[in-house]
């Protein structure tokens, strides 16, 4: 009688999963069910500051993670240094084509639409679907590559129901302040997820996700960049990002960015033809903002807003 019961009860159990993991489920076919509930970022650097310990992890090779958890959201930033300039960098992390082959968890990826304008900016939606344990997630989202300030930064794409509530991100990738040839790549980002979900995938992607998605730009960077040395050549993508080595401070006590004197010298190009290819039929509104110079933030912010950079985190 017990072995019916549980398995009676177990039945139930698999049929109310399927019933609410199909209610989520991913699909082109309907919009999100909001459009936005975490801080989005805009694109525009990020400031920093770090202490002793965490510079000498950056001097070590060692990536420094910073995160934070709330019930089913998760917001975590994560500072590399990569032994590559940063074009072969920026290239790397916008190769979404190649993203299932060299990203962790990351199955696949589909480009739908792509705009690109005559500033540089491209913006373009992407559907993802990664695996994390035994669980599949697809989602949609609305990227932004920003060559004027060598960023890369999304949200959802409302437009379409992924499998998260919500997700943000951003790219920055700088010159190294004393390394010549080499990069600091900052990756930030911001996740909210059903209620469904099991708490350890957030767990996941607020701390081992995170350093894999620095690990692996780091990795692929510095194979290109030695191929690209013995070779010769040079990567296609050219940055506009001007000289902010004044930016960046170090001294006995760590080390930060300082975002009130960079990009001062940025020039805001106008936007005149837009080139669309797309398997849309609609066109997206959201276009990127390219008329406001970077403003000056205290310290760097998760995508909620509550992390700050400069706190004590271990790996």
């Amino acid at each position: 009688v017990s072995l019916i019961t549980t398995g009676s009860q177990l039945s139930k159990l698999l049929v109310i999963c399927y019933i609410i993991c199909y209610s989520y489920a991913s699909t082109k076919n309907k919009p999100h069910d909001h459009s936005g509930v975490l801080t989005q970022y805009d694109g525009k650097h990020i400031p920093y500051s770090i202490d002793k310990l965490q510079l000498d992890k950056l001097n070590k090779g060692e990536p420094v993670v910073i995160k934070e958890t709330s019930g089913k959201a998760g917001t975590g930033t994560v500072i590399q240094d990569v032994h590559a300039p940063p074009e072969i960098c920026f290239e790397r992390i916008a190769d979404l084509d190649n993203y299932y082959k060299v990203v962790p968890k990351v199955k696949s990826v589909k480009v739908y639409r792509e705009s690109k304008y005559d500033n540089g900016t491209v913006n373009l939606g992407a559907e993802f679907t990664v695996g994390i344990s035994l669980l599949t997630f697809g989602y949609f989202i609305n990227l932004t590559k920003e060559p004027k300030y060598n960023t890369i930064y999304w949200v959802l794409d409302y437009a379409h129901t992924s499998d998260f509530d919500d997700n943000v991100g951003h790219w920055q990738v700088l010159p190294h302040p004393n390394k010549e040839g080499w990069s600091r790549v900052l990756y930030s980002t911001g996740v909210k997820l059903y209620p469904w979900i099991p708490n350890f995938i957030v767990t996941f992607l607020t701390n081992t996700a995170l350093v894999e998605s620095t690990t692996w730009v780091k990795k692929e960077s510095e194979k290109y960049a030695l191929e690209a040395k013995k070779t010769g050549s040079s990567p296609s993508f050219k940055s506009g990002l001007p000289d902010v080595s004044k930016c960046f401070h170090e001294d006995e006590n760590g080390a930060s960015y300082d975002i009130s004197c960079s990009l001062e010298e940025v020039k805001e190009a106008p936007v005149v033809t837009e080139e669309e290819s797309s398997n849309e039929a609609t066109q997206v509104d959201s276009l990127v903002e390219d008329t406001e110079i970077i403003e000056t933030k205290d310290t760097i912010e998760n995508a909620d807003s509550n992390n700050e950079i400069g706190n004590d985190s271990e790996l």
